[in-house]
């Protein structure tokens, strides 16, 4: 019985252990299934078309496990968020919703917001309100707007949109891509808020408000753009007012799309793409066309807005077209002061002065400014003998200086040039600080040796800010150029500051940056065509060779024939004679340089510069580039005048930029001339004018000595031309620079004025 009673026992263990065996894997199978329906639910991650890869493990973020409250602390994102925009609308638009906006961020530009701020309120027709706040491409250029109470917008890129990047990494463009991103993007999200904007570049001064002189009837056009008066075909994206209107909001919508697509990496122009999408006069690659759907129409046209602004074409620096502007007047008045503005400086008269003491006098000039002269702005000293000869530029980082002391409380040396400036009284004193000097009004003068050195600094991280803005670069020699002058356009002074990085090639301290445009050409579709050209040059070469062994032959088959070549610019004679009793052979080679002919007529060859009446009445520099193609070109002026005004031109100069040449002109400053020009050709004055148009001036018109005055007085609508031939190097970069003003008697007539090497 006990041996049956153990069997059955067993039969039942091993009955359990079965039936334990299929529930553990039932239930395994049970597990597999919730884990397969659990693998095939929708991914809720914010970018839903990105694929998770299975064969990676996930990992958990510690940003995911954060409440969204703790997430958005990031006080920036405040001011680029949409009731941001549109608060700042309903606020500074005028009752027409109209407003009025400018870009700052990624260079010095934004160290002159309150300048710009101040110089709209000024032509504004309110007294209260500019109708115009900032759009600001970077955090730094938020902090100084709001610093300063100029109401700024932030313009950047939300995670969403840097999802659709697919050149991400890509930095060497990146500020040239954000600064067409503020303006399309900013644009299309104002209009779709029921307003109207007008964008005006920083590099564009206005005389008068640009919402008073819009084209008429505004509600014809959804876009007024300015262009180029004739330098190129192309509109210009600098200045443009679009109105709210259906077609705008769908075609600003789309050239958003398009520049946040293609922009980045792709070193695309703003003003091209735009040109294109206007099918104006650039057109998009096909490459582009087959990936997209065509622009949507609006019916836009080019329009100059009354000719009341300037438009000051500099080589990048916001520091000399700022100082371009105040020589004109033309910026604020906050800057130029008024009757009872007050400044003070001091004189130098050591220019050896060694750096520290400079650096001692600057720090004492700023502790009293933030002490005992809390109402006055300080004017630099220049630490030079002549301010046109060794600006401040050259002497130290003006660009730092000013991110620590703002333009809004500190004047640079050349303020004193301006004929603005000139009008302001100076009283010449000794400094005392027994004295407030409360009731002196305009320009207090101290004398160097009155200020007390030592001054104890406000708080210790006034001492900071001393130490880490005044960065000299070069002693204040005469004429000297220093290495500072380049330090607004990359952050070399930093690196000088941080590393030693004076003549250091490498990164960071190179900062180089790529100028090509891949915008209209795309290297792989074109591989057929460099093989059909290269193949045309080496048979071009092959048959040049054999042409040349030709000539060579017959020059030495003939030693005592004389050969000349005569080329379009220039002709030389070589001459070879042998005699007969003696072995010595004599060359004697003359070399005369001719002008080539000019054909008169009504239009001129303004393809590097035109200019019409507009132009300044004050002496105003200028500067353009080109590429020489030959062995030597030809400088061209035309002028046209009115009958009661001139054109006056002087300090001409052609230079070698690749060779940094010297100068490539005869008499560029005609300072070599009394009634003529010498080494220079004037042609069509007598077809023109019938009389002398063409004048050489020495008289209170010119900068200095001498210079070239163009005047016609029937005002005839033919032009006079003033040219030069000059040697080049074939492909090399030259720059031509030149002075240039006009009277102003009062005549409305139309004036040109033109440049063009040819």
């Amino acid at each position: 019985m006990k041996r049956r009673l153990g069997m059955i026992n067993v039969k039942i263990y091993i009955l359990d252990i079965m039936i334990s065996k299929q529930l553990a894997l039932v239930l395994f199978f049970f597990i597999l299934v919730i884990v397969a329906q659990a693998g095939n639910e929708p991914d809720t991650d914010l970018n839903n078309n990105i694929q998770k890869n299975p064969s990676k493990p996930t990992t958990s973020s510690v940003i995911d496990q954060q409440s969204s409250s703790n997430i958005e602390k990031n006080i920036f994102m405040k001011y680029s968020s949409d009731e941001h925009l549109l608060s700042l609308l309903q606020q500074h638009s005028n009752p027409l919703k109209q407003i009025i906006i400018t870009i700052i961020g990624g260079d010095s530009y934004s160290l002159f917001t309150w300048d710009w701020y101040e110089r709209m309120h000024e032509i504004s027709n309110d007294t209260n309100k500019c109708h115009c706040f900032i759009i600001a491409m970077d955090e730094i250029a938020i902090i100084l707007a709001i610093k300063q109470g100029v109401p700024v917008y932030y313009s950047t890129f939300t995670f969403e949109q840097q999802l659709k990047w697919i050149n991400t990494i890509e930095a060497r463009q990146h500020s040239l891509y954000r600064v067409g991103h503020a303006k399309f993007n900013t644009a299309a999200k104002i209009i779709q808020m029921g307003y109207s904007v007008f964008l005006s570049e920083m590099d564009v001064f206005w005389r008068a408000n640009p919402l008073d002189h819009l084209k008429k009837p505004i509600d014809i056009y959804d876009l007024q753009i300015s262009d180029h008066f004739g330098s190129h075909p192309r509109v210009n994206v600098g200045l443009f007012f679009v109105q709210s209107t259906t077609a705008s909001i769908e075609f600003f919508s789309y050239v958003t799309e398009f520049w946040l697509r293609y922009g980045k990496g792709a070193y695309l122009s703003d003003q091209r793409v735009l040109d294109a999408l206007l099918k104006n006069y650039d057109r998009l690659d096909k490459i582009y066309l087959k990936a997209i759907k065509s622009a949507p129409s609006l019916n836009w046209t080019t329009h100059v807005f009354g000719n009341h602004f300037s438009h000051l074409m500099t080589d990048g620096s916001a520091f000399i077209l700022f100082n371009q502007a105040a020589k004109l007047g033309i910026r604020s008045k906050m800057y130029h002061g008024n009757a009872n503005a007050k400044y003070f400086t001091v004189t130098i008269s050591n220019t050896n002065m060694k750096i520290s003491y400079r650096n001692l006098l600057i720090r004492a000039l700023l502790i009293l400014q933030h002490t005992h002269l809390q109402n006055r702005t300080l004017i630099l000293p220049a630490f030079a003998s002549n301010l046109t000869t060794t600006t401040i530029f050259s002497q130290f980082d003006v660009k730092k200086f000013l991110l620590y002391w703002s333009d809004e409380r500190i004047r640079l040396p050349n303020f004193l040039l301006h004929e603005t400036t000139r009008s302001i009284p100076i009283t010449n004193i000794s400094f005392s600080l027994n004295t407030p000097y409360e009731n002196i009004n305009g320009i207090l003068n101290f004398a160097v040796e009155s200020i007390p050195i030592n001054l104890p600094a406000p708080t210790s991280q006034f001492e900071v800010f001393v130490r880490d803005s005044l960065l000299w670069c070069s002693p204040p020699i005469d004429g000297g150029t220093g290495w500072c002058i380049h330090h607004p356009k990359d952050f070399g002074a930093t690196m000088e500051l941080l590393f030693a990085c004076r003549g250091d090639p490498y990164p960071p301290c190179a900062n180089k940056t790529e100028k090509n445009e891949q915008f209209l050409h795309r290297p792989f579709e074109y591989r057929k065509t460099c093989f059909w050209i290269g193949i045309a040059v080496l048979i071009s070469f092959l048959i040049a060779c054999a042409i040349i062994g030709i000539v060579l032959g017959l020059t030495l088959s003939s030693s005592s024939k004389t050969t000349s070549s005569t080329t379009l610019l220039s002709s030389t004679s070589t001459i070879n004679s042998t005699n007969s009793t003696s072995s010595t052979s004599t060359t004697t080679t003359t070399t005369t340089t001719v002008a080539i002919s000019i054909a008169c007529s009504n239009t001129g060859r303004g393809v590097l510069a035109f200019q019409n009446q507009t132009t300044p009445t004050a002496w105003t520099s200028y500067s353009r580039t080109f590429t020489s193609t030959s062995a030597s070109h030809t400088i061209l002026f035309g002028f046209q005048t009115d009958g009661t005004n001139s054109f006056y031109l002087d300090t001409v100069s052609v230079v070698d930029s690749t060779l940094s040449s010297p100068q490539l002109l005869t008499n560029p400053n005609f300072e070599n001339s009394t009634t003529t020009p010498t080494g220079w050709t004037v042609s069509c004055e007598a077809t023109t004018c019938g009389l002398s148009a063409a004048n050489i001036a020495n008289s209170s018109q010119c900068s200095s000595g001498y210079c070239f005055e163009s005047f016609c007085t029937s005002g005839r609508t033919a032009l006079i031309f003033l040219s030069q031939t000059f040697a080049t190097t074939s492909g090399n970069l030259h720059t031509v620079t030149y002075m240039l003003k006009r009277t102003n008697i009062g005549s409305s007539g139309f004036m040109a004025f033109y440049l063009d090497v040819i």
